[in-house]
């Protein structure tokens, strides 16, 4: 896919369906951590969920954050968005850079993918899969 052909940011492609994700999206847009940032669902069929998909996000391990021509996915996103966060900003800050800290930052968002599928399983819901 063509970098003209990627729909413009700032977006956040997360799993909808997933309870933990949808209260994170939730979360982050509270917070106004990016001004316009689109909310949206890895399970819909939109132009963003096929440029992420183009870009060779999994999309089952990862939320993908498109923002000033960039691509940030997992922990780097997470890390991002907290780092621009507006309210509650010292947490914010010390959030975001245990985050960028590499094996706290892998760790932890590895543990929150498992917590999800796990939680996915439970609920009954598939996966991502396309």
């Amino acid at each position: 896919m063509s970098e003209d052909a990627i729909p413009p940011g700032p977006w956040l492609v997360y799993d909808g369906d997933c309870p933990f994700c949808s209260r994170y999206a939730d979360y982050v847009e509270t917070l106004a951590a990016v001004p316009g940032l689109k909310l949206i669902s890895a399970r819909a069929p939109c132009p963003e969920v096929v440029a992420a998909l183009a870009a060779g996000f999994d999309l089952d391990r990862v939320m993908v954050l498109r923002l000033e021509g960039r691509w940030l996915a997992g922990e780097a996103a997470m890390a991002e968005l907290a780092g621009r966060a507006r309210r509650h900003r010292l947490w914010n800050r010390l959030y975001a850079r245990l985050l960028t800290l590499p094996l706290f930052g892998a760790a932890f968002y590895r543990a929150l993918v498992a917590g999800r599928l796990l939680t996915l399983r439970l609920l009954g819901r598939g996966r991502i899969m396309r």
